[in-house]
């Protein structure tokens, strides 16, 4: 798995909040890629795949929040670049 730190996207009205790519690599496989918000305050990380939208003040509506340690990797490296 890899973070495409380079592309982060941010929304000043949702601070701490950031979206990222994220690559699933694998022997004999294609890479697959999909955006995932993640949520630096509160822990958090969503894929935002089918269902999953934003509501009028840019807030992730519709997606599966999965708490997370701040040791996440994707958490990490998205918080930090983001």
């Amino acid at each position: 798995m890899a973070v495409d730190v380079e592309r982060i996207q941010s929304n000043p009205d949702q601070p701490g909040q950031h979206i990222a790519n994220i690559y699933l690599l694998g022997r004999w496989q294609p890479v697959r890629s999909f955006p995932v918000a993640v949520d630096c305050t509160g822990h958090r990380r969503a894929a935002l795949v089918e269902g999953a939208d934003f509501d009028a003040s840019g807030s992730v509506a519709g997606a599966a929040w999965t708490d997370v340690p701040d040791t996440d990797p994707v958490l990490a490296a998205t918080c930090a670049r983001g």
